[in-house]
């Protein structure tokens, strides 16, 4: 018995994680269709094209844009390149980066397990790795073909390693703290706000450096400092220059191509400017419905705030707890700080691509099972339980809780599996049987300005209208003359091929009839799917232009 105590939290940690491989291997082998096809459809492109062009990871590139390579490095692309990797053994399959994703996926859940070990307790580890492995938005993004699943799993390690580098003092951990930081800001750029709970862990300690050479206090054992202040900065300084210096590199990459721009430079505040999104409330009502009905729940998010406002324990008995554990015991609010300043500027970001909250849900899962565990000492105490047996009975009434929550959401995550894109999907495929491999495409997708259709059809093109940070992603230029010069110009660059999804029958056939009667003059009727009402047109050279004949039957 005794034997199967001392195992039984590595028993839990081990579950937890088969539990978290299994819930996320659910239909791996699904096309990128879901809700997050989009930016699946983009990180596809990228490893295709090392695959296929280019294998140097510097230079990633998406199938947008023509034929001139569109290089686009503001993501490190690590899912990307390590799918390509894989892809000279399976050939170019979707399964495979989803797996790769899923990896990264189960490795966060560990790494986040052990720093809410090293930061709080086992308790609180326990709780908080079985919510990170069953939250709906959580197994969606860590199952999907995206950066984010490795962001997170890097950045975890990377708050993990300056755990251990303060309660330890090895140099190895503080080595991998600066390597693992630097490339989970680097591999996605919302990563950039875990560099908060870092700045601030740094400063503390190295002002309590300067406190204690100013006094003649002598430090007790428990209170001895094994890190070096000095060089704990150093590593801060170093992951906060790479990520800029990248930073710098994607922009000038991005800039290689004339018209090129960096994918999402339309999503900030300076963008729009603040009266644009005041008008907008900000993006909270948007931001309010993916959390409570995809990524969280109500539930979670009331836990996380019961656990962000309740008081801590002491880790240790009271006046034991050394200066740098009482210091890193507020990473996950000042975590939570980061991403509420990364909101302040980047709100257009998060909500358009919700998959990047991701970076949020350990933050989740540790002020959720802290919530939890205050909760049930509340009722202990009201209960007048010895505190033998509700330290026993925490784990599994929690576990027990956690299931229940898991079920309630259910739906949430049943909405993260959806099919949405499959009419893009679908045109892809058509595409790619009608089209010689030269053959430059443009389309008009389940929603505008998503690549789907281009990724399947295994060509290069252009989404219509083609973005530019001029236009908002989802919208026509307001002057329909624009659109139609936006698609003859489109048409001088070569493109051959125009593919207009069911779903933009309203918004393209109803409210855009100059830029219909343009294509119709212009182009050739090649096919129409009945059901879909998928329709595909042939672009004639743009120095011998030709009219169409009899277009006006389908619609």
């Amino acid at each position: 018995m005794k034997y199967f105590l001392k195992r039984l939290p590595f028993l839990l940690t081990f579950t937890i994680l088969i539990v978290a491989f299994i819930v996320r291997v659910d239909n791996i082998t699904q096309p990128l269709i879901d809700p997050f096809s989009w930016g699946e459809a983009h990180t596809a492109m990228i490893a295709e094209n090392f695959y296929r062009l280019n294998s140097n990871p510097f230079y990633p590139q998406v199938s947008l844009g023509g034929i001139i390579p569109n290089y686009q490095a503001r993501d490190l692309p690590i899912v990307g390149y390590l799918s390509s990797l894989i892809y000279l053994f399976t050939d170019q399959q979707d399964w495979v980066g989803r797996a790769v994703a899923i990896v990264f996926g189960l490795w966060g859940v560990f790494a986040f397990y052990n720093l809410v070990l090293n930061v709080w307790d086992r308790q609180h580890a326990i709780l908080g790795a079985a919510l990170l492995a069953l939250l709906p938005g959580a197994i969606a993004v860590d199952r999907s073909f995206l950066p984010d699943p490795a962001m997170v799993a890097l950045v975890s390690t990377s708050l993990w390693m300056l755990a251990l580098y303060l309660k330890q003092g090895r140099e190895l951990f503080l080595i991998l703290f600066g390597i693992t930081g630097f490339l989970g800001v680097a591999t996605k750029l919302v990563g950039i706000i875990c560099l908060l709970p870092v700045s601030y862990v740094t400063i503390s300690v190295l002002r309590h450096k300067r406190d204690i050479n100013q006094s003649t206090l002598k430090l007790d054992h428990n209170h001895q400092q094994n890190y070096n202040p000095f060089a704990l900065v150093a590593f801060t300084i170093f992951i906060i220059q790479a990520a800029f210096l990248y930073q710098l590199w994607a922009r000038y990459i991005a800039s290689s191509k004339p018209g090129n721009y960096l994918i999402g430079a339309e999503n900030w505040i300076w963008h729009d400017g603040f009266n644009i999104w005041f008008s907008q409330q900000y993006f909270i009502p948007q931001l309010w419905n993916i959390l409570i009905n995809q990524f969280w729940s109500l539930p979670i998010l009331v836990l996380m705030l019961l656990g962000l406002v309740l008081p801590y324990k002491q880790i240790t008995q009271k006046g034991d707890t050394p200066y740098s554990q009482t210091v890193i015991q507020w990473i996950f609010h000042w975590w939570l700080l980061g991403g509420m300043l990364y909101y302040a500027v980047g709100a257009k970001e998060l909500v358009n691509h919700p998959w990047s909250l991701h970076v949020l849900s350990p933050i989740v899962a540790a002020l959720s099972a802290r919530g939890i565990i205050a909760v049930l000492a509340y009722w202990s105490s009201m209960l007048k339980l010895p505190s033998s047996a509700s330290t026993v009975a925490v784990i599994p009434i929690s576990l027990i809780l956690i299931c229940l929550l898991s079920f309630s959401n259910k739906p949430a995550l049943a909405s993260l599996y959806l099919p949405q894109a499959r009419s893009s999907y679908e045109m892809g495929l058509k595409l790619k049987s009608m089209t010689a491999p030269e053959d430059l495409l443009v389309t008009l997708g389940h929603v505008m300005d998503d690549p789907t259709a281009i990724y399947y059809s295994q060509r290069r093109g252009w989404t219509f209208p083609s973005v530019n940070t001029g236009r908002v992603w989802n919208q026509f230029p307001d002057n329909e003359q624009d659109a139609i010069k936006a698609f003859n110009n489109l048409q001088i660059q070569g493109a051959g091929w125009l593919a207009i999804a069911g779903e933009r029958k309203q918004d393209f056939w109803t409210h855009h009839l100059a830029l219909v009667e343009h294509i119709n003059k212009t182009c050739h009727f090649e096919y129409k799917d009945n059901e879909s009402e998928l329709v595909i047109y042939s672009i004639p050279p743009a120095s011998d232009p030709q009219k169409a004949v009899n277009n006006e039957f389908y619609f």
